[in-house]
């Protein structure tokens, strides 16, 4: 077929000849000087069917690949307990860590302190508020940016029964000064007591004809030491928080 396909002009008459004559042995030997590669290669032994796994049947494969995995998580099991008990030692924080841990953070709930300027402005407020309500105005809703709730309802009932006394206090805040001021407590919200020396006038009067009530029951002037507890109000806008009189006791 091939010498068939190919023109008579394009083939050599040796090669002819040899074709023709079936000679396909020689026609295939290697050129002279080049040895053959299937003659030298030497033959590839040949192994039991058994030591392959390749021949074996699929369930046999699996079963060996199934105690192939589980070797190997038997051997890695050992080694992750040995990394987590190193980590446990060396990064992890020990409980003695964690406790003055724990306690620094309590410590700093206690630790910051009310600024003596604001007792200073906290009390001038609610001395102001307290003139206010107590006075011949009655404005009682002065009280609402100087103390807390309880503070203010307390002031209020007084308030109230001194108008259906028709009397009035008039109250004049000549000096105030801070003894000492507590840690704040920094709870939800904040607190902090303070020792402050106020100076102040107070005279009592009718409030129909403006005199004096007679015996100046109530009247004084004088200095006095009260006990302040702050209860700090929250805002959206930080500035506008500010230090309230939740409770005021005379000590002195």
């Amino acid at each position: 077929q091939f010498m068939n396909e190919v023109p008579a002009s394009r083939v050599s008459p040796q090669l002819t000849d040899t074709m023709t004559n079936n000679n396909a042995v020689a026609f295939l030997e290697p050129p002279p000087g080049v040895s053959s590669m299937a003659s030298s290669a030497p033959a590839a032994p040949s192994r039991p069917r058994l030591l392959d796994p390749l021949t074996w049947p699929r369930l046999a494969r699996q079963v060996l690949f199934a105690a192939a995995v589980g070797a190997a998580a038997a051997l890695v099991r050992p080694l992750g307990g040995v990394a987590m008990r190193q980590w446990n030692a060396t990064t992890a924080p020990s409980t003695a860590t964690a406790t003055a841990a724990m306690s620094t953070s309590t410590a700093k709930k206690t630790t910051a302190a009310m600024a003596p300027d604001d007792v200073v402005a906290s009390v001038r407020r609610w001395n102001t508020a307290k003139a206010d309500a107590m006075g011949l105005s009655r404005r009682v809703h002065a009280l609402d940016g100087a103390a807390t709730e309880s503070m203010r309802s307390e002031w209020q009932t007084r308030a109230t029964a001194a108008k259906a006394a028709h009397v009035y206090w008039e109250f004049q805040l000549k000096d105030v000064k801070v003894v000492s001021v507590d840690r704040v407590t920094m709870s939800d919200p904040p607190m902090c007591r303070a020792k402050v020396m106020v100076r102040e006038s107070a005279m009592l009067r009718d409030d129909r004809t403006g005199q004096r009530v007679p015996g100046g029951t109530g009247s004084y002037d004088g200095a006095y030491v009260v006990i302040y507890e702050f209860t700090k109000t929250s805002s959206l806008l930080p500035w506008q928080s500010k230090w309230k009189v939740s409770k005021a006791t005379v000590s002195r």
